[in-house]
């Protein structure tokens, strides 16, 4: 039993390196240099407030990760809850390229708002057989829908 999880929480922890090494690959200086020159309001998080926020998105998702890959049923609704998350965190390390790399306000918009769609679908998946992993998801899912609505 230790070993299975143990492998489980060393699968989750790759799958979140890999995603983030990729983000980081994907915007490279973008977020040091084009990101400060955009005019914020007064409430906006600093950068390093952004970079604290993003490690809490990749604990959240090496939660979430670890409770589904450690599940011993695969009760209906298991797989696509593990295609939206691998798909949610594509989504995200995407969004980046697109705001930060191609500076394109408006497709990172779309992207926004195509993410979010995606991030509530996984909640409501997850909600139907792990409501600890939806809860864990659910601050993330708030945050962001209060940017697309």
């Amino acid at each position: 039993m230790r070993s299975n999880s143990v492998k489980a929480w060393s699968v989750s922890f790759l799958l979140c390196l890999v995603f983030a090494l990729a983000g980081s690959l994907l915007v490279g200086d973008a977020l040091t240099t084009w990101y400060p020159t955009l005019r914020q309001p007064w409430f906006a998080l600093p950068l390093q407030g952004w970079l604290v926020v993003g490690m809490l998105y990749y604990l959240i998702c090496l939660v979430i990760s670890y409770r589904l890959l450690t599940r011993r049923d695969r009760p209906p609704g298991y797989g696509a809850a593990f295609a939206l998350f691998i798909v949610m965190m594509a989504m995200n390390e995407g969004w980046n390229y697109l705001l930060f790399v191609q500076q394109n306000l408006g497709a990172s918009l779309i992207g926004l708002l195509i993410f979010c769609v995606v991030a509530i679908g996984l909640f409501l998946t997850l909600h139907r057989f792990d409501r600890i992993a939806a809860l864990i998801l659910l601050p993330y899912v708030v945050d962001y829908g209060q940017y697309a609505a």
